[in-house]
């Protein structure tokens, strides 16, 4: 099963949980590429903005061992 197929066929592991705002700074352009990027996958996939950045942070501090 492909990753977006797991994401996909599951709830949100933190749709339970308390979230947190986590703010990172960025060059305004890399900013702005963020934005269409997430736009793009978000009418793509039919994901909100929120289910796209927690999948992101997930995938990043997995990928690091954190």
């Amino acid at each position: 099963m492909t990753d977006q197929k797991q994401w996909d066929s599951k709830k949100s592991p933190t749709a339970e949980k308390k979230l947190v705002q986590l703010t990172i700074r960025v060059p305004d352009d890399l900013y702005r590429a963020y934005q269409r990027g997430c736009w793009i996958v978000s009418q793509e996939t039919g994901h909100s903005r929120d289910e796209l950045a927690r999948k992101m942070v997930t995938d990043f501090l997995k990928k690091h061992g954190c």
